[in-house]
């Protein structure tokens, strides 16, 4: 490779009119120690070379996501309710007027995402489930010091639901397990655990929402099974008692309480109420409130119901009848339009216009030329977990990667649906701007699927595939190359699927990819940089660092070449970076 430029900050003013040789002295030692801040650009000579432009939209989280919910029962704080705050890492606690009194459980690097939250009611200490953090369970005080942290993925697979029983025994639905496990919360330790998986009398299929009534029998949502099955909980071993039927769906939270037992069916949006005893359809509450169905589920000092309800960015309070009472966020509304949650993958227009797949806000977010936010379309019930955006050009629409939907669908920048593709699960998804096919990177299965541009499915093809990212088009002769995330090979293909060979890239986590008329490019996600290769494979640079200054990147994930603008998405910095491709 040839020699690499370093380019300062312009210098101030004040250093311009300094001419004495103390004042160069001087100026040179603090450019030294400011290197860490300059941007590498690349190659000097006949190489293609980046230069940082401007950063368009930043951080942009709701005030609220609410996921689950239990109530404090003992203590002067008794009758509140706390609600885990799931995209903004914390717990919060609200009074029974809806008034947010504190953060128990804050952002305190020590947890991801809080699931599922449980009071004992002994000590008041708050248990939530730690999914993303290792597959573990975390413990605070009741005053939100932190305590221990049990399971750390050995123990099981997707420990999301929880509830105390009356002993302060912690009981953890592990749902991918297809069992409950009953912890010491004082050591950590397996008291035992019951359930496996199957539809017999004792048997679970991804048990959910769990709840401990005041008889201290444990009910549970038997969610791939469509029921709710109550449990005698001993010492040591745990009894069947009996099961009913609920309506099929999406099953969540779960609460027993005066004879009734709650049941949230995301699928419905609606909580579905039966009798306790005989296992008899009552009502439904939250219709036509809830967006997404719910997720947790308790009830506050005066006996009435709340909801968490994610995907409208609020909690909901019910009267057990059904009556709406209120909404408690903080602050209320969505995120701003051009804001930004863990973001995947970025879509550029000849005219300037940006798209930003908004993935963990489950939206896209519209830019005009200028960077200024235009709209924002897409909720929870209309996408799920989307990762892929992808531009077609000529047609002023964009293609949607709906990853945890299944689904490849394309819409205008307006928001029209076009067409949806089903039974395809996308990461990465690109576009053939001579015909308008789309090339979906199914991260799971290792391949590549091909859609027609109106909407059908074409050819499948795979070969040298770990964990497909990412996927660019040649602007040259149309094939076809895809990064391997887990390995940080770069694959290529002809358009038909033929394998034209591949190359390491030696990227921390290979993301995504562009491909320019002689150069390609790659995000390295956890090397926070840019990389550029030849076409065979041969290194030409690298671009960035870690850092928040304009030209330092923090985990790039989706890259697209616009003419000479190379569009960059930071998954962790939230934010789009536009620079500019100078070819010597």
């Amino acid at each position: 490779m040839g020699r690499h430029l370093l380019l300062p900050t312009p210098p101030t003013p004040a250093r311009r009119r300094s001419r004495n040789a103390l004042a160069l002295l001087v100026l040179g030692t603090l450019l030294v120690a400011l290197l860490p801040t300059f941007v590498r650009i690349g190659p000097a000579f006949g190489a293609t070379t980046l230069q940082a432009v401007r950063i368009i939209g930043g951080p942009g989280h709701a005030g609220h996501y609410g996921w689950g919910a239990d109530s404090i029962t003992t203590g002067p704080r008794a009758g509140n309710v706390l609600i885990t705050d799931y995209w903004n890492f914390r717990i919060t606690e609200f009074d029974q007027q809806g008034n947010v009194v504190g953060h128990p459980v804050t952002n305190d690097g020590r947890h991801q995402a809080p699931y599922d939250v449980a009071v004992n009611p002994l000590n008041g200490n708050i248990a939530f489930g730690d999914v993303d953090a290792g597959m573990q369970v975390d413990i605070y005080s009741a005053s939100g010091t932190y305590l221990r942290s049990c399971g750390n993925g050995s123990r099981w697979q997707y420990p999301a639901w929880l509830d105390y029983d009356p002993f302060g025994r912690l009981a953890v639905a592990d749902s991918r397990g297809h069992k409950i496990v009953m912890v010491n919360d004082a050591n950590c330790s397996v008291l035992y655990q019951f359930g496996s998986l199957g539809g017999g009398a004792s048997q679970l299929n991804q048990p959910r929402g769990v709840d401990f009534a005041t008889d201290g029998t444990l009910w549970i949502h038997d969610n791939g099974n469509r029921r709710v099955v109550q449990w005698n909980v001993g010492p040591t071993s745990a009894t069947r008692i009996k099961s009913f039927p609920v309506s099929a769906g999406d099953l969540r939270g779960l609460m027993v309480r005066d004879g009734e037992v709650y049941s949230v069916n995301a699928a419905q949006a609606r909580v579905n109420v039966y009798s306790a005893a005989t296992g008899t359809f009552l009502r439904s509450i939250g219709g036509g409130q809830l967006v997404d169905g719910g997720r947790g589920i308790t009830a506050d000092g005066e006996g009435n119901v709340w909801v968490a309800d994610m995907p409208s960015f609020q909690t909901l309070k019910f009267t057990p009848q059904g009556e709406f009472l209120l909404s408690a966020t903080e602050p209320p509304g969505p995120p701003p339009v051009g804001g930004y949650n863990l973001p995947e993958s970025v879509a550029g227009f000849p005219d300037g216009t940006v798209a930003g797949m908004d993935s963990f806000n489950w939206r896209v977010n519209v830019h005009d030329a200028d960077g200024t936010p235009r709209l924002a379309f897409g909720t929870r019930s209309v996408f799920n977990y989307p990762r892929g955006i992808a531009a077609h050009r000529s047609a002023n629409q964009v293609v949607i990667g709906d990853t945890d939907a299944s689904q490849v669908e394309k819409y205008t920048l307006s928001g029209q649906r076009v067409w949806t593709v089903n039974g395809v699960k996308p990461w990465g998804v690109a576009v053939d701007q001579v015909d308008g096919r789309v090339y979906a990177a199914e991260f799971n299965s290792n391949r590549i699927r091909v859609i027609n541009s109106n909407g059908t499915l074409g050819a499948t093809f795979s070969g040298g595939l770990s964990q497909p990212r990412a996927v660019a088009v040649d602007p040259t002769d149309r094939s076809v190359w895809v990064s391997n995330y887990n390995n940080g090979r770069i694959v290529h293909f002809s358009s038909t699927g033929q394998a034209l060979g591949s190359f390491a890239s030696g990227a921390n986590l290979a993301a995504g990819i562009a491909v320019g008329e002689t150069t390609i490019f790659l995000a390295d996600k956890n090397g926070n940089q840019i990389r550029m290769y030849t076409k065979s494979g041969t290194p030409a640079g690298t671009f960035g660092g870690s850092g928040t200054a304009l030209g330092r990147f923090r985990n790039p994930t989706g890259l697209d070449l616009v003419g000479d603008r190379l569009y960059v998405m930071e998954f962790g910095g939230e934010r789009i970076q536009e620079l500019r491709v100078v070819t010597s």
